[in-house]
């Protein structure tokens, strides 16, 4: 079957679409994809939304199954779900290719789920630009355009607070700034993501803010906070992280535990192994991954020694 004559099976609504067949669409061939892009319009949008997402599912199930050029072709979709879940589907991508489209989507597109995804995704990018892993150029522009986009009033506060998420990784003083304002805006959404964007950071400098949140009365600011002290894997931090050990939101215990092996150390692991998980699966499974990521470190440490 030619991909001209699947893609108008796939237009057929009546017609549910085959596993089988669907793993046609992964790693096209020029020629085909140039098919696709002409013929994927004429696809009703609820039918390109179900394709779409159903290829996400079966990439993440199927790793030899390659739908990235398919994603990549769909960005400009006009059905906002075809473009989110294209965004989803990209999550791992890491071609250079896909950092104009995101810029445009961040700067342009109309529906703010779609910029926060965007901004999510270029964070990705971020990652590898600390890493000296990107073209200085490519670096450039991502940051100037998270920057702006955390800088904006008028965008909504969602989208902001995810560009901060976004270009908190960045280790350049602009994003220490945009962190402290966000902290102190009075937005309580901001202030959640400054939180987040502390960890992100990964600068024992933030750990005085973080542990005055470990207290505060909002458990979503507790858990984000034990989350924060987790990334940033301080010894400092474990004897603060202790008493969330009992606090009554699971969220926050869940996270304190993590953080704590995270951390690792020698009081870290007594009294995680010492820890009562009052028969809650949850905690009990996070105590037991907690337990091995310590050891782990512990091995790692150990074989550099010898």
């Amino acid at each position: 079957m030619t991909i001209r004559s699947y893609l108008a099976e796939l237009a057929d609504e009546g017609r549910p679409p085959a596993v089988a067949q669907l793993k046609n669409l992964s790693s096209l061939a020029s020629a085909d994809l140039s098919a696709l892009r002409e013929l994927w319009p004429s696809i009703p949008a609820p039918r390109r939304a179900h394709v779409v997402q159903r290829l996400v599912e079966l990439g993440e199930e199927n790793v030899d199954l390659d739908y990235s050029a398919v994603f990549l072709s769909v960005l400009d979709d006009l059905d906002p779900s075809v473009r989110l879940s294209a965004m989803q589907g990209l999550w791992e991508y890491e071609g250079r290719d896909l950092i104009d489209p995101l810029l445009a989507l961040l700067r342009d597109d109309e529906e703010p789920g779609i910029r926060a995804g965007a901004a999510l995704l270029l964070g990705q990018y971020e990652y590898r630009a600390e890493f000296d892993d990107l073209r200085q150029a490519d670096v450039s522009r991502i940051d100037a355009a998270l920057i702006a986009t955390v800088q904006d009033e008028d965008s909504s506060i969602e989208v902001r607070a995810r560009a901060l998420e976004a270009v908190s990784v960045r280790t350049i003083p602009v994003v220490r700034d945009l962190i402290e304002d966000a902290y102190e805006s009075g937005n309580q959404r901001l202030r959640i993501s400054a939180i987040h964007a502390m960890g992100r950071n990964c600068d024992p400098d933030w750990l005085p803010f973080l542990f005055d949140d470990l207290a505060d009365d909002d458990p979503e600011v507790r858990c984000e906070a034990a989350i924060a002290c987790g990334s940033i894997a301080d010894d400092a931090a474990t004897e603060e992280l202790l008493p969330l050990l009992d606090d009554e939101d699971v969220d926050v215990h869940v996270a304190a535990i993590s953080a704590l092996g995270a951390i690792g150390g020698p009081q870290a692991a007594q009294a995680l192994r010492t820890h009562d998980s009052g028969g809650n699966e949850a905690i009990r499974q996070a105590i037991e991954d907690a337990l091995d990521e310590i050891q782990q470190i512990q091995n790692v440490f150990d074989f550099g020694l010898n």
